[in-house]
């Protein structure tokens, strides 16, 4: 995303799931994308707008044993925030 090789959003997840899948089998993931502009506090603007969106927040809070977050600033100098979670 952050080279605009693919738009901001959920294109891609079932690639990035497969990988995923090629270290941790069985998994049942789902992701959150943010993109913003904010340069004071990224993490917590992204994290302000899942927890104000219903079904960011279900992802959040649902019962997942792992996640992870990818953070890279982009060219234009906006960050793009992903989090994948993954249960078992």
């Amino acid at each position: 995303m952050s080279n605009s090789v693919v738009p901001v959003g959920h294109s891609g997840f079932k690639e990035r799931i497969e990988f995923i899948s090629i270290f941790m089998h069985s998994c049942v993931c789902s992701e959150n994308v943010a993109f913003i502009i904010e340069e004071f506090d990224p993490g917590a603007s992204a994290l302000h707008g899942w927890l104000n969106s219903n079904s960011h927040r279900n992802n959040i809070e649902d019962n997942h044993v792992f996640t992870g977050i990818g953070v890279a600033k982009g060219f234009e100098g906006g960050y793009y925030i992903t989090q994948i979670f993954r249960k078992n």
